[in-house]
């Protein structure tokens, strides 16, 4: 994966006159889908990059999405798992599922394009030239989480001993930068936790080189 993504960013890097935020967003995308398909990111299926903007506004911001888009993303999920004969040899009509197709849609395709373009913005903040860029990503994750709380219903509340530490029934909000700096706790925590980290990591690490980095033409900004 960091090699791909390494590559789409070099070559993108090199065509165009700016990598801004929706850049950055169809890199993701095309990056996981070679990835996972083993070919490469199809010139016909841009809108998924431009829905990843739209699927934001109920993943991210807890608005509402247009429905249409929504739908035109799962028929071109479900299209793709079928012409990829490895994949129907998982699952099958199963695929067909939400609890299914999910497994690639929202992980893999649509969540990392909506938490790295959000990390490179306070990257494109923070870098130093010549500085060491995992720990830069670290650190914009650290000081500028996408995702700045955890929301929780707790139907039954929390009880220590002969203590109510949180009544039955209370909505609670968990802010994230309790976590900050502390590099166990960066994705999460126990059964919460990303399973995922190491190959958000890898996408990151192949997009934001020293090289993109350090070039004028890295504006995250701009489109987000």
């Amino acid at each position: 994966l960091q090699a791909i993504a390494h590559r789409l960013t070099t070559s993108f890097l090199q065509s165009h006159d700016v990598v801004d935020s929706p850049a950055l967003s169809y890199l993701s995308v095309a990056a996981f889908y070679e990835w996972i398909f083993n070919r490469p990111f199809p010139d016909s299926a841009m809108f998924v990059c431009e829905a990843t903007w739209e699927l934001r506004k109920q993943i991210a911001i807890k608005g509402e999405c247009a429905m249409t888009t929504k739908l035109q993303v799962i028929d071109w999920i479900q299209a793709e798992i079928k012409a990829t004969p490895a994949l129907m040899a998982l699952f099958g009509a199963k695929w067909d599922d939400p609890e299914y197709f999910s497994l690639l849609l929202q992980p893999f395709l649509i969540s990392p394009a909506i938490n790295i373009t959000d990390i490179a913005v306070r990257l494109h903040q923070v870098y130093k030239p010549h500085a060491n860029v995992t720990d830069a990503i670290h650190f914009a994750i650290d000081t500028s989480h996408p995702f700045v709380l955890f929301e929780r219903y707790l139907e039954h509340g929390v009880q220590l001993d002969d203590d109510v530490i949180i009544p039955p029934g209370t909505h609670v909000f968990m802010p994230v930068d309790a976590m900050v700096t502390d590099s166990v706790m960066r994705f999460g925590a126990g059964p919460r936790k990303c399973p995922g980290a190491h190959i958000g990591m890898a996408c990151m690490l192949g997009m934001f080189t020293s090289e993109v980095l350090e070039s004028p033409k890295f504006q995250p900004k701009l489109g987000h």
